[in-house]
């Protein structure tokens, strides 16, 4: 989990995020367990969390999954 006090935008001043990902990766084999946590960064509480089982060979795959998964809950925070 990386935490920073700001973070630099294209265009300016320092801004803070709004929202953290966090993941950890257990490995067993050939095959791996991503679990994935995002969290609201002010108050910092966790909001979604889901996993993703994968071949480690597919792990690209499980990456773009975690990253559209991740999205879609973003998205569904700023719509609710």
């Amino acid at each position: 989990r990386v935490v920073t006090d700001s973070v630099p935008p294209l265009g300016g001043g320092p801004t803070r995020p709004r929202y953290l990902v966090e993941t950890t990766v257990q490995r067993a084999g050939d095959r791996a367990r991503a679990q994935i946590r995002l969290f609201r960064a002010d108050p910092d509480s966790s909001m979604w969390a889901d996993q993703i089982d994968f071949r480690v060979n597919d792990s690209f795959a499980a990456q773009d999954s975690a990253a559209a998964r991740v999205v879609r809950a973003v998205e569904a925070a700023r719509s609710g």
